[in-house]
């Protein structure tokens, strides 16, 4: 037996389609728009003010190497004993 289906949902569904005006205003129905003020993505934007509020500094990036001594960890499920590589 199938799940019902929600009652407000369906009844918007049937509004939005017996009114194509209202459909047209539909955010699904707009252009997307380039929020992109710096060059990064906006939740990039947003998560860096954030941080800035709280007086938080981001970690540097790591170094290649670094990531796949991680990516190797995240694969096998556990790093190699007594931690990861040793740093040359």
């Amino acid at each position: 037996m199938a799940p019902p289906v929600q009652v407000p949902l369906l009844i918007s569904v049937i509004v939005i389609l017996a009114h194509p005006a209202m459909a047209a205003e539909h955010w699904a129905y707009q252009p997307p728009v380039d929020t992109e003020t710096s060059g990064e993505h906006p939740i990039d934007t947003l998560l860096e003010s954030a941080r800035q509020q709280a007086g938080v500094k981001t970690a540097p990036l790591a170094a290649p190497r670094r990531w796949i001594e991680r990516a190797v960890a995240k694969v096998k499920g556990v790093a190699r004993r007594g931690g990861l590589m040793a740093r040359s």
